[in-house]
């Protein structure tokens, strides 16, 4: 098993500082905000003043810019064995969480201009591609893999709505992007904020293999540790949806409860037979849903978001990239990997969400990924 070296460097204004004791870096598709942390030795007056809360910050592994934010928190520390500075913060999604959203109304937009709204000044540009930012994050080396077109998605007008005195910006655009069946994350170097959905369609990028006991495969490993979780804690049988809007005298009573659709995940009464061996019904309350259509996509949608926590890889691999064809690739979100775990027989294509790096003096590097199995959809 082959381990790299990495160059972690961070960018506070015009001075890229590399002195670190030991970091982690998060980045997760799944998530507004993507976070850092790192410790710098020995502190020095100079390096304080450089490394000031609210300062813009660039971080990059081997030349390549991975996230864009601000320091959210410095702390100086004095201990027996030396002086040390962390910094804490996360990249620009996280203004899009803490601050108010203007208040205004929605009325007439559709999503690329909802999110605009949400994500100005923060953002000069919402994407609905996250092809470009999957290329910068692998790196310029990388071997290019075959990627269809991104996901197509609905941006038509959304119905009128208004703000909420105090809701922040990712709180507005959040409820508009569930409804959607839409994510949004920032790309590493700030510029714009993606909107969309994975894509599936790609060829893996990474391949990982974790050998059986005594197995002739042994050399292939290059894991160092898996978690495969199986759920139905989130989980139901059957979603049931159905219309909560208020009846008047054309619209009540049985006719506002005919509005409603259901979601089985397997063959039985209560849709036993698949994932469950006993029946658990949600039901779900919607006043959007005026119409068996919208009944039906309601109870669809609910049920897919739900299943997206059914099945779930957790790795840490060493090192923070793969060699592919004698090239170091970084390992980065929306991005496609296959996967061995010879012990049990699972085999198949997965999706990464999220990747953390993290290194300190006393060990390696090391990379922790969530993979989910191709297909999945995610909110």
């Amino acid at each position: 098993m082959t381990v790299l070296d990495h160059v972690v460097t961070v960018r506070a204004g015009a001075q890229a500082v590399d002195r670190w004791t030991k970091y982690t870096i998060d980045l997760d598709i799944l998530q507004p905000a993507d976070a850092f942390a790192l410790s710098f030795g020995p502190a020095t007056r100079a390096l304080y003043e450089v490394l000031a809360p609210d300062v813009a910050v660039e971080v990059l592994v081997d030349d390549i810019t991975v996230l864009t934010g601000f320091v959210d928190d410095r702390v100086w520390s004095d201990a027996r064995d030396g002086s040390t500075i962390e910094i804490t913060g996360r990249d620009k999604g996280g203004r899009l969480v803490d601050e108010s959203m203007p208040l205004t109304s929605f009325r007439g937009l559709g999503i690329v201009q909802l999110a605009e709204a949400a994500a100005r000044p923060w953002f000069p540009k919402v994407s609905l591609s996250n092809a470009e930012n999957r290329r910068l994050l692998r790196g310029s080396g990388a071997p290019i893999a075959r990627v269809s077109k991104e996901p197509p998605i609905a941006t038509g007008p959304h119905p009128e709505k208004k703000v909420v005195p105090g809701q922040t910006r990712w709180q507005v655009l959040s409820g508009f992007l569930q409804e959607a069946g839409l994510l949004g994350w920032s790309t590493a170097d700030g510029a714009q904020l993606v909107v969309g959905k994975p894509n599936y369609d790609q060829e893996p990028q990474y391949h990982f293999v974790q050998p059986g006991p005594r197995s002739a495969r042994a050399r292939e490993g290059n894991v160092a540790s898996v978690a495969i979780r199986h759920s139905v804690g989130e989980r139901y049988s059957m979603v049931v949806a159905m219309g909560a809007g208020r009846g008047d005298t054309a619209n009540y009573g049985a006719a506002v409860t005919k509005h409603r659709a259901v979601a089985k995940d397997g063959p039985g009464a209560q849709g036993e037979g698949g994932s469950f061996r006993h029946p658990k019904v949600l039901y779900v309350a919607d006043d959007e849903v005026r119409n068996i259509d919208q009944a039906v996509a309601r109870a669809a949608r609910e049920k897919r978001q739900r299943d997206a926590s059914g099945h779930e890889l957790d790795l840490v691999v060493p090192g923070h990239a793969q060699l592919v064809e004698g090239r170091p690739v970084l390992y980065a979100p929306d991005t496609m990997a296959s996967v061995e775990h010879e012990e049990t027989g699972l085999s198949g294509l997965y999706l990464v969400t999220s990747v953390a790096f993290a290194q300190d003096r006393q060990s390696g590097p090391t990379t922790r990924l969530r993979l989910v199995p191709r297909g999945t959809e995610l909110a």
